[in-house]
């Protein structure tokens, strides 16, 4: 019970970077800032590859160990 409300945790505290990605890009866009747009695509990028992880984990957890 503890490893589900660990990867609820992790989810939730990757939710800032995704929702600051995303206004990141329309200031950038806005703005007509470039750099301020790639920071933005940077930062969903690296947090959607986040949430890949961690679900790969919450996946390779439940099948192979069971939930406990």
């Amino acid at each position: 019970m503890l490893t589900i409300i660990l990867y609820i945790i992790a989810y939730v505290l990757l939710l800032y970077p995704f929702i600051d990605g995303i206004v990141t890009i329309q200031e950038g866009i806005k703005h007509k800032d470039n750099a301020e747009t790639v920071m933005g695509i940077f930062l969903i990028t690296t947090t959607i590859l986040l949430f890949l992880m961690i679900t790969g984990y919450l996946l390779f957890d439940v099948f192979l160990f069971g939930i406990e």
